[in-house]
C-alpha cells in the first residue's frame, strides 16, 4: 500500500511538474512581450508554445536524473531546492547550446532567463506545498 501511495505521488509530482514548466514559459512570454517595451517582428506564440512541449520533457528528465522525484521526507528541503536549481541550470545550458546549433537565434534571451526564474520559483512554491500537505496527512495518520 505503502509504494503505491509513493508511486501515485511520483506521477503527482512528475505531472505538477509538468504544468508548472509549461506554464512558466507561457508566462514568460506575456511579461516579455506584454509588459517590457519591444520592437515589432518578434516570434509569435505559437512559437514559444511549441518550444515549451520540446522543453517540458528535457526538465522532467533532468528533474528524474537529478533525483528530484525521489522520496525527500527525510532530507533537508534547502537540499531538495540545491537540486532544482542545478537541474534548470544544466537545463538552461543544454537549451542555449541547442538554440545556437539549431540556429534559432531569433528566440528572445530575456524570455528565456525569465522563464528560468518563474521555472526556478513555480517548482520550489510546488514543492514546499506538496511537503506541507504531506505533512497535515501524516499527522492525519495516512503514510
Amino acid at each position: 500500500m505503502i509504494k503505491e501511495n509513493q508511486n501515485f505521488l511520483n506521477k503527482l509530482n512528475i505531472a505538477t511538474d509538468g504544468i508548472v514548466i509549461f506554464f512558466s514559459m507561457m508566462i514568460a512570454y506575456f511579461i516579455r512581450f506584454q509588459f517590457i517595451p519591444s520592437q515589432e517582428g518578434y516570434i509569435g506564440f505559437e512559437y514559444y508554445v511549441r518550444s515549451a512541449v520540446y522543453i517540458l520533457p528535457l526538465f522532467l528528465l533532468l528533474y528524474s536524473s537529478f533525483g528530484l522525484y525521489e522520496s525527500f521526507r527525510s532530507h533537508n528541503f534547502f537540499r531538495e531546492l540545491n537540486l532544482i536549481i542545478k537541474a534548470n541550470l544544466v537545463g538552461t545550458a543544454i537549451l542555449i547550446v541547442a538554440f545556437y546549433i539549431l540556429k534559432m537565434i531569433d528566440i528572445s534571451r530575456l524570455v528565456l532567463t525569465i522563464f528560468i526564474v518563474i521555472c526556478i520559483l513555480g517548482i520550489t512554491c510546488k514543492r514546499i506545498l506538496l511537503r506541507r500537505i504531506l505533512k497535515i496527512y501524516r499527522k492525519k495518520g495516512f503514510n
